[in-house]
């Protein structure tokens, strides 16, 4: 999703503020990046990887909310298919589709786009723990027509 240059900037400030104040999660991130790059980067650059992590996810919080609120027609235009002659060849067979999003980017946006432009997904997902946050997951999943099945 495209932010403003505004929206870049505050995204950018309450991440620079949030990786300040929490700890915990900025020595996890720490601890995770050197565990998975080991000796690649810099401490430097580690170090401007780690923040970019938390501008990340304050940005993939915006996409969330933007996706429980906005209109789906606005979620839509968002979202750009690529292949999609490939699903219908593979729907034209009859035999269906799977499709798998990997936990990159916002996959819960990738899913939403997908069932708008495409076809309603059976979305097989863990329910989260929190009872908002499960009710807030479920909406979010079950808007654009899709379902949910728990992966259990």
């Amino acid at each position: 999703m495209i932010l403003s240059t505004l929206g870049k900037k505050t995204a950018a400030a309450l991440a620079a503020l949030w990786y300040r104040l929490d700890r915990r999660h900025r020595e996890t991130v720490r601890r995770n990046l050197a565990f998975a790059l080991g000796d690649e980067l810099s401490d430097e650059a580690r170090e401007r990887l780690a923040r970019e992590v938390f501008v990340h996810f304050v940005r993939f919080a915006w996409e969330m909310v933007v996706l429980l609120v906005a209109p789906l027609s606005h979620v839509k235009k968002q979202v750009v298919v690529l292949g999609d002659e490939n699903h219908a060849a593979a729907l034209k067979k009859g035999r269906g589709v799977v499709a798998l999003v990997a936990h990159a980017g916002n996959w819960e946006y990738t899913g939403v786009g997908y069932a708008l432009h495409c076809r309603r997904l059976a979305v097989v997902a863990r329910e989260l723990n929190h009872p908002v946050a499960r009710r807030l997951g479920r909406y979010l999943r079950e808007r654009s027509g899709s379902w949910m099945v728990d992966k259990q």
